[in-house]
């Protein structure tokens, strides 16, 4: 006796479906670390394009630059920022660049702080801080 069939069983396709969904579970973690990972790069070259700039056009005043003055995006993605550049007078060239996320949880403030903290750890002369309060300079 000649047993017909055609297509597959139930259980094949719930296997299917079973590592299509593992699949793309894993796909989209991924890809969300690699659009984090993104943005926060993205936040620390405009952090250091403002340092520079602000250390080659007030060397030695102590004028501050924020991105607006510097004509910087201040949207990155999803990510609202401002940064403020503040040189310190004198011999070693510091600047500190402060950064301010727009409608950021302090979670979240806490978490890009740790990550640009991270990638700017042999950044000489830009000392980086992270927040979601009002941008100042130390001195003003």
């Amino acid at each position: 006796m000649k047993k017909n069939e055609n297509g597959r069983s139930m259980i094949e396709m719930l296997g299917v479906l079973a590592i299509i969904g593992v699949l793309s579970a894993v796909g989209i973690y991924g890809y969300t670390v690699a659009m984090f990972r993104h943005q926060m790069n993205e936040v620390v070259h405009i952090a250091s394009s403002l340092a520079l700039m602000s250390r080659s056009a007030n060397v030695g005043t102590g004028k501050t630059l924020t991105l607006a003055s510097a004509g910087l995006p201040s949207k990155i993605g999803g990510l609202n920022l401002d940064m403020l550049a503040c040189p310190e007078s004198g011999e070693n060239d510091l600047v500190e660049v402060h950064i301010q996320f727009i409608g950021a949880t302090q979670k979240e403030v806490n978490e890009y702080s740790d990550f640009i903290s991270n990638i700017s750890a042999s950044d000489s002369g830009i000392s980086y801080s992270c927040g979601n309060g009002e941008l100042s300079c130390g001195d003003e």
